[in-house]
């Protein structure tokens, strides 16, 4: 069983406060106190960048509050995740750094669902926004 002395450099940075960010007007914030990322941590909602529903498929971006690269400081942190669950493209997955390339990722997922759903005979491949924080519903 791994302890945390053999669990190696990078995964015990997690342990001293390094790589746990929380958000701040959509900025990631690197925290210096358990206290506070345990606190800002328990709201789902704060850490939704955008979900939506596509006939049974659901796309969900959100902010990780963990940095996902584990680079030590060799390249920008690894925040936001775009998954797509259930359909044909269930389990895809892309990774961001900011806010606004999550919001990019998000429509991108989206606009892959509704060109696989278009190029089918589905009839659910409509668009239902089940969360916009943005409000714009602007794709690339």
């Amino acid at each position: 069983m791994p302890t945390l002395g053999n669990l190696g450099e990078k995964q015990n940075n997690l342990f001293n406060m390094e790589g746990l960010y929380i958000l701040v007007d959509k900025v990631p914030v690197q925290v210096t106190k358990m206290e506070d990322w345990i606190e800002n941590f328990k709201s789902n909602e704060k850490r939704i960048v955008k979900q939506d529903s596509i006939g049974d498929v659901f796309v969900s971006t959100i902010f990780l509050a963990i940095d996902h690269s584990f680079s030590r400081g060799e390249g920008p942190p690894i925040l936001f995740e775009t998954m797509i669950f259930r359909g044909i493209h269930d389990q895809y997955q892309e990774r961001y750094s900011t806010w606004e390339e999550a919001e990019e990722g998000h429509e991108r997922a989206i606009k892959l669902v509704n060109d696989t759903n278009n190029g089918e005979s589905n009839n659910e491949g409509e668009y239902n926004q089940a969360s916009d924080r943005e409000g714009t519903g602007d794709s690339e």
